[in-house]
């Protein structure tokens, strides 16, 4: 097991950077990690060939924003943000010029997180807050004393958890948008309410003040979809943490969802996932249960 401390001048600031891949698992559960760390005041290199997943969260830097050129394609973002390294990818920077402090974590080559990963998620911004502070106070006390025994473990929940919440942040940002104090935004949240019952839709448009026709133009202005499917994603997303959330049968969950039949809402869910609700059910199983097996090892390198 190593664990680094070096800060000498022009070089940058490394502090509580922990080598786990030799360390041993308790339990498992969690993906595991090659190494994780913080940097302050880092020089990047120029140009670099990836051969793991590295998840790093810059969160400052000596520019207001920074660019990444990620397979020939530029990225650029303030900060903080999310930078996503793949296997395989090539990564140019500034060098030198640039200087970040970041939170990194190093999952090998061929760990099932890559495929959790949203393929157009490469760099974002995402702000510090929610559960990211806690999380990564957590992780830096655990850092300090990373030799300790189920610190390996911790660990490999604690980046998890980080990451879970960096994914799930970046999906809330990317969201379509609306102003809740509006009469769209107002139908949008009582919606999002009831989206068990009958819906009569001419009742709902004159509750918020619009004619059917109107009201269906302004939601879909604000939402980029019609208010029909706005009511399947609402029950569908719904259906989805159920399923993996829960033993629930589809029968019972086709009620709780306003559908009059298992039929139709296998035919819906179907129609929305590519599917059947017993299908996405028995994947997910297969997909928690493969976390929970550990990752396959990969080749080791140094984040950031």
């Amino acid at each position: 097991m190593k664990k680094d401390a070096v800060s000498p001048v022009g070089t940058g600031h490394a502090f509580f950077v922990a080598d786990l891949d030799a360390l041993p698992r308790r339990i498992g559960m969690y993906p595991r990690i090659r190494r994780a760390g913080c940097y302050e005041s880092k020089a990047l290199m120029p140009i670099r060939r990836m051969t793991n997943l590295q998840i790093c969260f810059r969160i400052c830097g000596n520019c207001d924003r920074h660019r990444e050129i990620i397979d020939g394609t530029a990225y650029e973002a303030g900060f903080p943000h999310l930078l996503i390294k793949r296997p395989g990818e090539v990564h140019e920077t500034a060098g030198g010029k640039v200087r970040l402090s970041s939170f990194y974590f190093v999952y090998p080559a061929g760990s099932p997180v890559e495929a959790l990963l949203p393929p157009e998620l490469k760099m974002a911004e995402i702000p510090f807050e929610g559960n990211l502070p806690g999380i990564f106070n957590s992780v830096n006390a655990v850092l300090e004393h990373a030799d300790a025994p189920g610190s390996s473990d911790r660990l490999d929940e604690l980046c998890f958890r980080f990451l879970f919440e960096l994914v799930l942040m970046w999906k809330e940002n990317t969201r379509p948008r609306v102003n809740p104090e509006s009469r769209i935004g107002r139908a949008v949240f009582w919606l999002r309410s009831h989206y068990t019952q009958n819906i009569d839709w001419e009742n709902l448009a004159a509750r918020f003040g619009f004619s059917l026709r109107s009201f269906q133009r302004h939601w879909r202005y604000s939402m980029k979809e019609s208010p029909g499917h706005s009511l399947c994603r609402f029950r569908m997303e719904e259906a989805r943490r159920q399923l993996s959330e829960s033993t629930v049968s589809v029968g019972e969950l086709s009620l709780r969802l306003g559908y009059g039949s298992p039929e139709a809402f296998t035919k819906a869910f179907r129609h929305f996932s590519g599917e059947t609700p017993l299908g996405y059910r028995k994947r997910e199983m297969r997909r928690i249960a493969s976390e929970a097996r550990g990752i396959l090892k990969g080749a080791d390198v140094n984040g950031e």
